[in-house]
C-alpha cells in the first residue's frame, strides 16, 4: 500500500505515478485526515460531556501520529554547549577583543561581551572569565 501511495505522490523510486495511483492516494490522504478531525472533534465532544472519556481517542491519535500527539518526553539538545564550552568559547573572543581591539576601545567591548555573556547564561554579572585582562 505504501508503494501505491508513492507511486500516486509521485515519490516512487522505480515507478511514475499514473492517474488511477494519484486518485488512491488522495482518497487514503482525504480518508486520514478524515479520521484525524473525527478524533479530535470526540475528544472536545467527550471531554465536555465527561472528562474521563477523552483517552481512549488521545491514546488512538498518538499511536497514529506520535510527531504531532505523542508524549514529549524527550529534549532535543543537539547544537548545545555546555557552560564550560561556552567559557572556553568566550575566553577566546575576550583574548582577540585584547589583541585587535584598540586599547581606547577595548574596556567598552569587553564590558559589552560580559553583559552578552550575562544574557546567554541567564546571569546577571558576567562570568569570571571575562574580567581577566592583560
Amino acid at each position: 500500500m505504501t508503494d501505491w501511495i508513492a507511486r500516486g505522490q509521485g515519490r516512487h523510486v522505480t515507478r511514475g505515478a499514473n492517474r488511477l495511483y494519484a486518485e488512491f492516494a488522495g482518497a487514503v490522504e482525504k480518508a486520514l485526515g478524515k479520521f484525524e478531525c473525527d478524533q479530535l472533534a470526540g475528544i472536545q465532544a467527550a471531554a465536555a460531556a465527561k472528562p474521563e472519556n477523552w483517552t481512549a481517542r488521545a491514546w488512538s491519535l498518538e499511536r497514529w501520529d506520535p510527531q504531532r500527539y505523542g508524549r514529549r518526553t524527550a529534549v532535543d539538545v543537539a547544537g548545545t554547549i555546555t557552560m564550560v564550552q561556552l567559557d572556553a568559547l568566550l575566553l577566546g573572543v575576550v583574548k582577540l577583543v585584547e589583541r585587535y581591539v584598540p586599547a581606547e576601545r577595548r574596556k567598552a567591548e569587553l564590558a559589552d561581551l560580559a553583559a552578552l555573556a550575562g544574557d546567554a547564561t541567564g546571569e546577571g554579572a558576567p562570568l569570571p572569565a571575562l574580567q581577566r585582562t592583560r
